[in-house]
């Protein structure tokens, strides 16, 4: 299965990150922990 990612957003005021599309949850929840950031699905 293919996965697309549409858009990338991070607000680090927030501390927040939306993504659109179709993505593993987990996948950007460990590319985030990869990247020194915590997350969570």
């Amino acid at each position: 299965m293919s996965r697309t990612i549409i858009d990338a957003r991070a607000d680090r005021q927030r501390g927040a990150a939306t993504v659109e599309g179709d993505a593993d949850p987990d996948a950007l929840v460990r590319a985030v922990e990869d990247a020194g950031y915590e997350a969570s699905g």
